[in-house]
């Protein structure tokens, strides 16, 4: 009984600990995404994730990114975010009630383990006009070449805003996880 007068957290910090010595290999659980090659023994041509929360994690994102439509055989499979963002005619407010509905859906259909705590969207403003204008001083800059009064520099200057881009920061938590709450930042590109 040597684990009287010790606290509950104390028990399970050294039960995890005596768990520790016992594992002597880890193996892979599944492949890391964007593909990479595998550089490690014990990894097979692609890198792979070797704890579940990470590859929990990783397959979260693929859910939320993958857009409606495109997996073959699972039409409903992902979320229709890009559409919504690129959706002019809604306030910031509708965007994101939109947003999390979508991303609510689709994880309480595919991954039903992850209960997601809380959602951050912000907008971060391009500066896409001095992109541009980078672009054309180059271009103006050699000397066979001569675009500064062409129709489309005048069309380019003019658009301010090409694209926009939005941070997404996803709370969540893993139900047979002990781990705290975990989180996913993602990037939206939009065109407009």
């Amino acid at each position: 009984m040597s684990s009287l007068g010790r606290t509950i957290s104390q028990i399970r910090s050294a039960g995890k600990n005596k768990a520790k010595m016992f594992i002597t290999e880890t193996f892979p659980i599944g492949i890391k995404t964007p593909l990479e090659l595998g550089k490690k023994d014990n990894e097979t041509l692609f890198k792979m994730h070797f704890s579940p929360t990470a590859q929990i994690q990783d397959n979260l994102k693929n859910l939320i990114m993958t857009q409606k439509g495109d997996r073959l055989g699972f039409p409903d499979y992902g979320t229709n975010m890009l559409q919504i963002y690129s959706n002019t005619n809604l306030t910031e407010s509708e965007v994101v009630d939109l947003v999390v509905l979508e991303i609510q859906n689709a994880v309480s259909k595919y991954m039903p383990s992850i209960f997601l705590k809380n959602f951050y969207s912000e907008r971060i403003s391009g500066k896409i006009k001095d992109q541009n204008k980078e672009g054309f001083d180059f271009a103006n800059s050699l000397s066979q070449v001569g675009i500064g009064n062409a129709e489309i520099a005048k069309q380019n200057n003019n658009n301010v805003l090409n694209e926009t881009i939005y941070k997404l920061d996803i709370e969540y938590n893993i139900s047979s996880s002990e781990e705290e709450n975990q989180n996913i930042i993602l990037y939206i590109k939009t065109a407009k």
